[in-house]
C-alpha cells in the first residue's frame, strides 16, 4: 500500500495541475491567475522550491507551528494539514506527512505542531501576552485572525524580508484583498488544504434535472449564463409535497436545500463588496446599492418560499439531515462546501458540482469566498525573533506542498474520488480559481459580514432598515479597526 501510494503521490507530483488557471471571462478566472507556461517547461512540468540561499544555517532548529485542534478530537474542522506523525494509507493524510518530513529533510529542522482545543487562538494571545515564544507560526480562523491582528498579536507579513509572497505558492487574491495600510496579517494557499474545504459550492441531483427537464446547467456554465434566475427558475421547478398532506416538511422533496449563509455567498459571487479599499490600502464601507437590493430580492424571494426551499439553519437542523435529503434524491440543488464533495461517494444517484451563479450574464466572471468561521489562516505571531528562519521555512513549506499537497487534494480527493463526470472538474477549476476576498465579511465589522444570514434566519425581507440600523456601528468599528492598525509599527 505505501509503495504503490508513493508511485501515485509521484505521478502526481510529475503531473501537477495549478488550481488557480481557470479560464477568464465566461469560466471565471481570477484576475491573479498563474498561467500554465508558470508551471511547464521543455522537459515537463515545474517542481517548484523556495528561493533558499544555500548557505543559510537552519541549525537543527525545531520550527513550532500553532494549529487547528487534533484530528483525532471529533472536532470537523479540524488540522488537515500539519499533525499526520505517520502514514496511514490514506491519499490526502500521506501527502500532508510527506510533505512535513520532505521539509524537514530540505531544511535539516524539526517540526513541533500543538493542536489547540478550537481554531479562534484563544491560546496564541495567552501566549503572546505572556511572551513565551512558544510558536514560530499560527493557523487561526479569518475572524480569529482579524481581531488578534487589531490588537497587535500576529506580525506584519510583508516585514518578513525572506518571506517571498509574490511566490506562485500564495494566492495572490488573498495577498491584495486582505492587506490592510500595506500590511498583511494573514496568508493561505497550496500550504494547506484546510482553507479549501471551506469554499461554497452548489451540488445537484443529475437524475433529477433530467427528469424535470430543466436546461443544462454545464452548458449554462460555460456560455456565462449561469445565473440567479436561471437558478431560481430550475429549483421552482423541482418540489413537490411527496405525501400529499398540504405541507412541506424534511420527509418532501425540493428545490433547494440550504445554509443561511448561502445570502452572503450569493451576493459575494454577484459581484457585491461588502468592503473596498482607497487608495491608502484602508477599508471603506460599500455594501448597499440599487444591485445588492436586487439580489437581496431575488435571493430572499427563493429562499422564503417554504414549498421550493429547506432551510437547514432556519429549521434548527443539524448539516447531517440536509445531507441525507440531497442523497434520498429529496433535493435538487444542496448549497454546501467543498468538504461536502469528498463525503457525497456514497450517494447512488450522479451529482454534479456548480459555481454559485452570476447576477446577470454581464458579469465578466464568477466570485467564491471562504467560509470565515473556519478557514484556515496562516500568521505570525508578534513575539517571533527568528523572521529570517521562519520566513524560509514558510516558503518551503508553500512550495513543497504545491508539488505534493495541492495535486493530493485537486486530483485525488476532489477529481478522482469527488468528481463522477469532466464537467464537474472544470467547475472545481472554476471554483478554486475564483476566490476572493472581502474583508467586510471576513472582519465583520459591526456584524456587516454576518446581519444578512440572520435576517434570512428569520425570514425578513428589508434589507434596508436592517442595514441602517447597524451601519454606524459598522463605520464605528472599522474606523477603530483602521486606527489601531495605523498605530502598529512593523
Amino acid at each position: 500500500m505505501k509503495r504503490t501510494l508513493s508511485l501515485l503521490l509521484a505521478a502526481l507530483t510529475a503531473a501537477s495541475l495549478l488550481v488557480a488557471c481557470a479560464d477568464e471571462g465566461a469560466t471565471g478566472g481570477q484576475d491573479n491567475a498563474v498561467t500554465t507556461s508558470d508551471v511547464t517547461n521543455d522537459t515537463g512540468p515545474t517542481e517548484y522550491k523556495a528561493n533558499i540561499p544555500s548557505d543559510f544555517d537552519f541549525g537543527g532548529y525545531t520550527f513550532r507551528i500553532y494549529s487547528y485542534p487534533d484530528p483525532a478530537s471529533g472536532d470537523f474542522w479540524h488540522d488537515y494539514d500539519f499533525s499526520y506523525t505517520e502514514e496511514t494509507g490514506d491519499a490526502l493524510n500521506d501527502a500532508a506527512y510527506r510533505r512535513m518530513r520532505d521539509v524537514e529533510d530540505q531544511l535539516g529542522i524539526k517540526f513541533s505542531v500543538y493542536n489547540p482545543p478550537n481554531n479562534g487562538g484563544d491560546e496564541l494571545r495567552k501566549s503572546v501576552t505572556t511572551n513565551d515564544y512558544a510558536y514560530d507560526m499560527s493557523c487561526i480562523n479569518p475572524r480569529g485572525s482579524a481581531t488578534l491582528s487589531q490588537q497587535n498579536i500576529l506580525k506584519n507579513l510583508k516585514a518578513i524580508e525572506t518571506l517571498d509572497l509574490s511566490a506562485p505558492w500564495w494566492d495572490q487574491n488573498c495577498v491584495s484583498d486582505l492587506s490592510i495600510n500595506n500590511k498583511l496579517y494573514m496568508i493561505t494557499g497550496d500550504i494547506e488544504i484546510g482553507y479549501k474545504k471551506s469554499i461554497a459550492l452548489i451540488l445537484f441531483n443529475k437524475q433529477m434535472a433530467a427528469d424535470y427537464q430543466i436546461e443544462d446547467p454545464y452548458a449554462l456554465m460555460d456560455t456565462g449564463s449561469w445565473t440567479i434566475d436561471k437558478f431560481t427558475t430550475m429549483a421552482r421547478n423541482a418540489a413537490a409535497d411527496l405525501n400529499s398532506d398540504g405541507k412541506y416538511d424534511d420527509t418532501d422533496r425540493y428545490g433547494l436545500n440550504f445554509y443561511c449563509n448561502f445570502i452572503a455567498n450569493g451576493m459575494i459571487a454577484s459581484g457585491v463588496k461588502f468592503v473596498t479599499k482607497n487608495e491608502q490600502d484602508l477599508p471603506e464601507l460599500s455594501f448597499l446599492s440599487d444591485k445588492t437590493i436586487s439580489i437581496w430580492d431575488k435571493y430572499t424571494s427563493l429562499f422564503y418560499d417554504t414549498t421550493t426551499c429547506y432551510s437547514w439553519s432556519r429549521n434548527g437542523k443539524p448539516g447531517t439531515e440536509a445531507y441525507k435529503m440531497f442523497i434520498d434524491n429529496r433535493a435538487l440543488f444542496y448549497f454546501n462546501e467543498f468538504h461536502a464533495v469528498e463525503t457525497l461517494r456514497q450517494m447512488e444517484t450522479d451529482f454534479g458540482i456548480l459555481p454559485i451563479p452570476k447576477y446577470d450574464e454581464s458579469q465578466d466572471r464568477y466570485y467564491h469566498c471562504i467560509n470565515p468561521h473556519v478557514a484556515m489562516m496562516i500568521s505570525v505571531p508578534i513575539y517571533n525573533s527568528n523572521l529570517d528562519l521562519t520566513g524560509y521555512v514558510m516558503d518551503a513549506l508553500g512550495a513543497t506542498s504545491k508539488n505534493i499537497l495541492t495535486p493530493a487534494y485537486y486530483e485525488i480527493q476532489l477529481k478522482t474520488k469527488g468528481a463522477r463526470d469532466d464537467q464537474s472538474e472544470k467547475s472545481i477549476d472554476i471554483i478554486l480559481g475564483s476566490l476572493t476576498y472581502d474583508m467586510g465579511y471576513i472582519f465583520d465589522w459591526g456584524t456587516i459580514g454576518q446581519f444578512t444570514l440572520t435576517l434570512v434566519d428569520q425570514g425578513k425581507t428589508d434589507l434596508v432598515s436592517s442595514y441602517t440600523k447597524i451601519e454606524k456601528t459598522v463605520i464605528k468599528q472599522m474606523d477603530k479597526a483602521i486606527d489601531n492598525y495605523l498605530s502598529i509599527q512593523d
